[in-house]
């Protein structure tokens, strides 16, 4: 009662199979969205285009849908991601510096064809990181650049997630 679509601080897609990419103009409608999670569906491809209307992003979840090639600039337009799941997909391919400047506290590749690990640490993500570039070369040669993985956790110990009350389930 009283609540708008500007409201909504996180959309859940869960089972649809009629879209293969994120449609565009959701931002528009869900201009404040920090979490979005499109679970078992038929996504085919998602792109840094498709993520340019939420920049305040802090959680995404792209779990058991067709994935199969992930772009290194995916979360060029989400500087606060912290938490993401790819997991249960078919990825083969993941460009070059996908974790690079971003703060993230887990990161979820469970199950996919090319990488079956998640990472909780500093030392797991670097890990991770490493990973994807040996088991899901980019498609395309290109120079590695600097990478480096952050985060606002010692290694010691296993940063969790927190969502904010606002998006909590």
């Amino acid at each position: 009662s009283g609540k708008t679509h500007n409201d909504v601080k996180m959309l859940r897609i869960n089972g649809d199979r009629q879209f293969t990419e994120v449609p565009s103009g959701l931002g528009i409608f869900f201009p404040n969205l920090i979490a979005l999670e499109w679970l078992d569906g038929n996504l085919t491809s998602i792109s840094n285009k498709n993520l340019m209307e939420f920049p305040n992003l802090i959680a995404v979840s792209f779990e058991a849908n067709k994935l199969t090639t992930i772009d290194g600039d995916l979360f060029k337009h989400t500087p606060n991601l912290v938490w993401f799941a790819l997991s249960q997909n078919q990825i083969t391919n993941v460009g070059v510096g996908l974790l690079s400047g971003l703060d993230i506290v887990e990161a979820y590749f469970f199950m996919n064809v090319c990488i079956d690990m998640n990472a909780f640490t500093l030392s797991e993500l670097r890990e991770l990181e490493e990973q994807l570039l040996i088991r899901c070369p980019p498609l395309t040669t290109t120079t590695l650049p600097s990478t480096t993985v952050s985060t606002t956790s010692s290694s010691t110990s296993r940063p969790t997630f927190e969502c904010p009350a606002e998006c909590s389930r």
